[in-house]
């Protein structure tokens, strides 16, 4: 009976430190994830600082962006991660890129400002931004379907569904 005890007693051990491994990946992906959504965030507010000085973009839409863009920073700061979490982040960073791109767009539309170097520059850094989230976000997925942790998967908008920007 002892010697049962002990071998489960041993058992148990392993089963919660493979366990602890398991969540370890997931968490330390996940913490990238929200680490590159936050750097996004940060170009996102030092762009629109550069746009509140032109008369082309509406100040309304930049307010809009700051706004989503401090809801989804402070979405990034929560320690949990469970099913809910992955949508409410979703789902901050969808409301922030439907401003956003609608701005982008009038930022192309306009000769004078699509030649700003300094927001020439702010593109870069953003088009980098979004390209690392996406990678990370890739990751991320892929770490939870493979430990089949399929309830915290950030779900893509499917391929032939394109984004919609509200006007």
């Amino acid at each position: 009976m002892k010697n049962t005890f002990i071998i489960f007693a041993i058992f148990l051990f392993f089963s919660l430190n493979c366990f602890s491994q398991v969540n370890e990946k997931i968490d330390e992906s996940w913490k990238d994830v929200k680490g590159n959504l936050q750097v996004k965030t940060e170009i996102v507010l030092k762009l629109t600082a550069i746009l509140r000085n032109s008369n082309k973009i509406n100040n309304a839409e930049l307010n809009q962006i700051n706004s989503n863009a401090k809801d989804l920073k402070i979405e990034c700061r929560k320690e949990v991660l469970n099913g809910q979490a992955v949508k409410d982040l979703k789902l901050k960073s969808d409301n922030l890129n439907k401003y956003l791109v609608r701005t982008l767009v009038n930022i192309e539309l306009d000769s004078k400002l699509k030649s700003n170097k300094n927001i020439i520059t702010i593109m870069d850094e953003l088009s980098l931004a979004e390209n690392n989230i996406y990678s990370k976000i890739r990751k991320y997925n892929e770490i939870c379907s493979s430990l089949n942790k399929k309830e915290l998967i950030y779900i893509f908008r499917s391929e032939s569904k394109s984004p919609q920007v509200e006007f």
